[in-house]
């Protein structure tokens, strides 16, 4: 049987579903930790991590890049903005104010 082969329009991630679709995205949700399990995240466009960054790890975007998590000795780089919710939560209630002031964040 012949192999069938495409190419994207642009770059991104890859969702497939078996007998369903194929399709290349902008955005990615990665639904836990950036951990040991992970290694690094390293994303063509936009990027959500719905858990932590650990020490040590990376995640990157070329576009904007959210955490959900806390990020604790891990970096982000992002080549449009950076937003970290667990923050923003921890500002609520009294915590100081520590916008991103560069792309690049190590904590």
């Amino acid at each position: 049987m012949p192999k069938a082969s495409c190419a994207a329009r642009h770059g991104g991630v890859v969702l497939y579903k078996p007998e369903q679709s194929l399709d290349v995205v902008a955005q990615h949700i990665h639904q836990g930790a950036v951990d040991l399990r992970t290694g690094h995240l390293d994303m063509q466009g936009s990027l959500t991590v719905k858990g932590d960054v650990e020490r040590l790890l990376q995640a990157r975007a070329t576009g904007d890049l959210e955490v959900l998590g806390s990020v604790s000795g891990g970096s982000l780089r992002a080549g449009g903005s950076i937003s970290r919710e667990r923050q923003r939560a921890r500002r609520r209630r009294g915590s100081r104010d520590r916008r991103a002031r560069r792309h690049d964040q190590e904590l």
